[in-house]
């Protein structure tokens, strides 16, 4: 029976890469989800970046698709979710300027 060739590398993206757009910034700062004028739960940002962040939220918490968080006073829309974690991207274009 024939061995089979090697796969060729075509220089697709590597599992293992980081595919980020901006470099991740560890904070663990306190922080507030609100929808409209009301306080819908407080979280704590783990990470941030300019293009979003890592948030731990309350097991049970369901966090909407879109929401403000503050700080940094930015509209999310949320990337992906898992346990008690939530990916956001932040909605505006504004730098991020620090908490």
């Amino acid at each position: 029976m024939p061995q089979a060739a090697a796969r060729p590398d075509f220089g697709y993206i590597d599992a293992n890469a980081d595919r980020r757009r901006h470099p991740r910034q560890a904070v663990n700062v306190a922080a507030e989800i609100t929808i409209g004028d009301a306080i819908h739960c407080e979280c704590t940002i783990v990470d941030i970046s300019l293009g979003g962040a890592q948030l731990a939220i309350p097991a049970g918490f369901t966090v909407p698709d879109h929401f403000l968080l503050t700080p940094p006073s930015r509209l999310c829309r949320v990337a992906w979710r898992k346990n008690d974690r939530v990916g956001v991207a932040f909605q505006a274009e504004e730098p991020f300027t620090g908490i």
